[in-house]
């Protein structure tokens, strides 16, 4: 699996990583919005990825799947509602994609 341990800084993603998907390291992040910056610059037809719902309350809301496609997708998310119990943010990509692109969480303040 794909990590990504700090937000504010890119780092390069691409779908051989990501065959187990991505988990971003949230313990840092405050229990508010935090926006992700997905680029991808290839991406099979028909990718989505699927923010996976956390473990806390506001996790009842259920995960958001995304579709995946070239060009840039800004998400912004309570992180409060993905982080798992281990303070993870879980991203999984379906088995029909994958995608090469720079992935980059930031904090709002």
């Amino acid at each position: 699996m794909a990590q990504i341990a700090t937000y504010n800084v890119a780092e390069t993603v691409t779908g051989t990583a990501l065959a187990d998907g991505l988990q971003i390291d949230a313990s840092a992040f405050k229990d508010e919005r935090t926006v992700f910056v997905f680029d991808v610059t290839t991406t099979d037809a028909g990718a989505t990825m699927t923010i996976e719902a956390g473990a806390y309350e506001d996790a009842a809301l259920g995960s958001i799947e995304i579709p995946v496609t070239v060009g840039t997708h800004v998400v912004v998310l309570e992180t409060a509602r993905f982080k798992d119990a281990d303070n993870y943010i879980n991203i999984a990509i379906d088995s029909i994609g994958s995608f090469v692109g720079t992935v980059l969480p930031l904090q709002l303040p």
